[in-house]
This record gives structure tokens, sequence and C-alpha cells, in this order.
């Protein structure tokens, strides 16, 4: 089984289908994972990079970052980062398109190259926002109508068509969701690239490649992180020694720990603790 670390499912807004958001947020970097819905972010200010499927992205200001569902991805944001974010589950997408297992919307609209879309785009984000914001009677319909309205210019001006699922692409995905599960459930103990490709029945140099196909990551970077985000989370809720919390998630390295905790969270162990004394 893979756990919501790897695998999220959509907590939709109240009494709407989708899940929309508006927020702000610190520096943080959101680990390797994949969901069975359509991810849409709109970028309001700040920066974020993301790795998706192995592909680096860059988004500035106005630019609309599109993850497809089942694609492994992770997300950087700069603190500051204002944006909206819709999550659609596949089960609606489904609905209007019988074909979503092949269609691909475009993964970066940016403002060099489609600047008319996004200043249509732009406006529909706003409207969602409003009828969101104000709930005022019948406020589901008018969000909806935005909402569809938004799909069908997507689907209209920056979708494809991919031939159907072969059978590699496919077990290398699940080949993938089952290592990230399985570092998940027992990253407190010790794990080796050697083991996690004796569980696949493949070669460590494959899984060395799926893992930077995929993810953008090497097992022990992917590792690490998840070790390191046990940490962060133990730091806020208790005052146990950091050695401690390193030992009970695993960690033996404390470079690594190190350089992994500031790339996560933008800041030290110990100063993070502080904000939540």
């Amino acid at each position: 089984m893979i756990d919501n670390y790897t695998h999220e499912l959509v907590k939709k807004s109240e009494l709407l289908p989708v899940h929309f958001s508006h927020s702000t947020f610190d520096p943080i970097t959101v680990p390797a994972h994949w969901h069975d819905y359509l991810e849409l972010l709109y970028l309001q200010s700040g920066s974020m990079t993301a790795i998706i499927q192995g592909q680096p992205y860059s988004l500035c200001p106005g630019e609309l970052l599109a993850v497809n569902s089942l694609e492994i991805h992770m997300t950087h944001t700069t603190e500051g980062s204002h944006y909206f974010l819709l999550q659609i589950p596949s089960a609606l997408m489904q609905e209007y398109f019988p074909n979503f297992d092949q269609l691909h919307f475009q993964t970066l609209l940016q403002v060099c190259h489609d600047s008319k879309s996004l200043a249509k785009i732009t406006d529909i984000f706003n409207q969602l926002f409003q009828s969101y914001h104000l709930k005022e009677d019948g406020y589901q319909l008018l969000f909806s109508a935005h909402l569809y309205t938004l799909l069908y210019h997507l689907y209209k001006q920056h979708t494809t068509l991919i031939s159907p699922n072969i059978e590699s692409p496919k077990r290398d995905f699940n080949r993938i969701a089952i290592i990230m599960g399985w570092i998940n459930q027992h990253f407190h103990s010790p794990l080796t690239l050697t083991a996690a490709a004796h569980k696949l029945n493949i070669s460590k140099e494959y899984l060395c490649r799926l893992f930077k196909k995929y993810m953008g990551q090497t097992f022990l970077e992917y590792l690490y992180t998840v070790r390191t985000m046990n940490v962060y989370e133990k730091l806020k809720k208790n005052d146990t020694p950091l050695t401690l919390l390193l030992e009970q998630s695993g960690i033996t390295n404390y470079k690594i720990f190190m350089r992994t905790f500031k790339q996560l969270y933008g800041d030290t162990p110990r100063n993070i603790r502080k904000q939540f004394e």
C-alpha cells in the first residue's frame, strides 16, 4: 500500500466537487509524490520550481503549472509565494472527457509564450476566487460555471492526446510507487538501494535510472527527504534532543540531514523549533 506521503487525495472544498485555495506560503519543498487528479497552480507572486516526471520547470508570477494525473512531482516555493491552487478529481474529469487517460494538459504556460491565454486564465481564477470568497447564495453554481469555462479554455488551447499507456511505462511507474511507499513505511530502518532493487527484482543500476527519470532525485536523496520530514514534524511537537530524533528517523549522516533540512525548510532545526515554542 502507498501512503499519503506519496499519493494524495483531493480534499474537496466546502460544497464543491473540487479543492480550491488561495494562499501565501513560506519557503517550503513538497517532496516527490503523485495523485489521481489534475492539479492547476496559478502563481501570483514569488517564484516556484518543480520537477515533474524528472523534468525541471520554473514559474514566474502570472504563469500556470499543470500537473497531470499520475505524474510524479515535487515543488519548491520561495518566501511569500502567493498562488491559486485547483485540484480536480479524475472521476469528475472523466465525466466530460471519456479519453481523460490519454489527455495531457500543457505542463507550463509562460508569460513570454502564452500571454493572451494567461490573461484569460487570470480573469477566470479571479472570478473563481470572488465566488468562493463571497459565498453568496448559490455560489456553488457560479463557481462551477467558472470552473467549466476554465477547463473548456484549457482543453481547446492547451491539451494534446497521447498514445494509450504501454506496458513498460506503466510497469516502471508502479515500481517507483511501490518503492516510495516502502520508504515511507520503513524510513526509520536501515534501507539501501540494494534492498530496494531486490524488492523489485531489478538491478540497482536500473532502479537508479528510474529514480532520475521519474523523480529527478536519487534513491538516497528521496530517502533523506522522507526522514528529514519526520524530524521536522517531531521538532514542532516536542523538545526531544535532535540527536535522538535523528536516531529515531534512521538518519546516520548529519551533513546530508542538515543540507536536506535547509533545502526543505530554509532554516536550521534549532530556529524552526524556536518558532513553535
